[in-house]
């Protein structure tokens, strides 16, 4: 069977688009991080993280619905989305053992150092946000198994629903999962949520393009409308949240609204993402004397500096270790 794309009128979730959201991802999980581990008293953006990881899981699902639209991934496609993951990851894993021995004199069992490096990630030193590896890795997994199934489309989507839903049952069950994937509960259905609005992106965007053409300033009362109810909800967050991104998204196309600072940060997210948090916790001591600002222009300098240093690396190396893997 041929790889069939999900062919879409509306394409509010286009390459552009998809790379400042990732951009934009990134600023709310750094922002979100600081506000957590290194200021005091309760913060207004202490939830920003949470609010970064739904979008990163919500564009990989969208990304791979709309390439692949859940028909039979091509096995060398599988193998590239898991190389492009795992060489950034090893260098990262590799710095931060190292400067752990190095400054902090922590020394790491092998079965401590062997886990993370075979893709067994918890929230634990030295990168206690590379959980999220794990379960992106799990997540492409199940979608590129589910897309071989011989089943109707939405009966493939139910199926992934369920799928994650069960995880969620098994970690919450097992003491050994939940340590180490005890994080990948509050995500639960973000990933398959995100696959059915890719599934739906012609009728969701025909609904907004007719309140846009009543009245252009409909589609921002709805948005508006959203973002109360999902500041005030207390269940179905991740739901909400979703809704908020695909109608932004929709209005950042229609408007062809370009932001390059954006687009380049959301080209190195990954990078910043396995960059940042040691450098704000496990590290910060070595610039305590410095004045706040300082310190920030600093961190901020570094973690940019590193990301294009990482994205080069990995990139050679990639080049290196599988020359034959192209993309098909």
């Amino acid at each position: 069977m041929e790889q069939i794309a999900v062919v879409n009128e509306f394409d509010c979730f286009n390459p552009y688009t998809s790379e400042m959201f990732r951009g934009i991802a990134i600023i709310l999980l750094v922002v979100g991080h600081y506000s957590v581990f290194c200021l005091q008293g309760t913060q207004p953006f202490e939830m920003a993280g949470e609010i970064a990881v739904i979008f990163f899981l919500f564009l990989s699902g969208v990304g791979l619905t709309k390439s692949y639209g859940l028909n039979r991934i091509n096995k060398i496609y599988f193998v590239n989305r898991v190389r492009r993951v795992i060489i950034p990851l090893w260098l990262t894993l590799a710095l931060f053992f190292f400067l752990d021995f190095l400054l902090l004199k922590k020394v790491y069992s092998i079965l401590d150092i062997l886990l993370p490096f075979m893709g067994i990630l918890g929230k634990s030193p030295p990168n206690g946000t590379t959980w999220f590896i794990s379960y992106i890795l799990y997540l492409y997994i199940i979608f590129y198994a589910v897309s071989h199934l011989n089943f109707h489309l939405y009966s493939k989507v139910i199926l992934l629903f369920l799928l994650c839903y069960l995880t969620n049952k098994c970690i919450a069950i097992v003491p050994v999962f939940n340590h180490f994937f005890g994080g990948w509960n509050t995500y639960t259905f973000a990933f398959p949520l995100s696959i059915l609005v890719a599934l739906n992106e012609n009728p969701f965007a025909r609904l907004l393009k007719r309140f846009q053409d009543i009245n252009p300033a409909m589609v921002y009362f709805i948005l508006i409308i959203i973002i109360f109810i999902y500041l005030s909800a207390e269940k179905f967050r991740t739901g909400y949240l979703i809704m908020l991104i695909s109608i932004a998204a929709f209005l950042v196309s229609s408007m062809r609204l370009q932001v390059h600072l954006l687009k380049w940060i959301g080209a190195h997210s990954y990078e910043i993402y396995l960059l940042h948090l040691p450098f704000l916790t496990s590290y910060s001591y070595l610039g305590e004397k410095l004045p706040q600002s300082l310190r920030i222009i600093m961190y901020i300098s570094l973690l940019l500096l590193l990301s294009i240093v990482l994205k080069s690396l990995s990139l050679t190396l990639n080049n290196l270790v599988f020359p034959d893997l192209s993309e098909k």
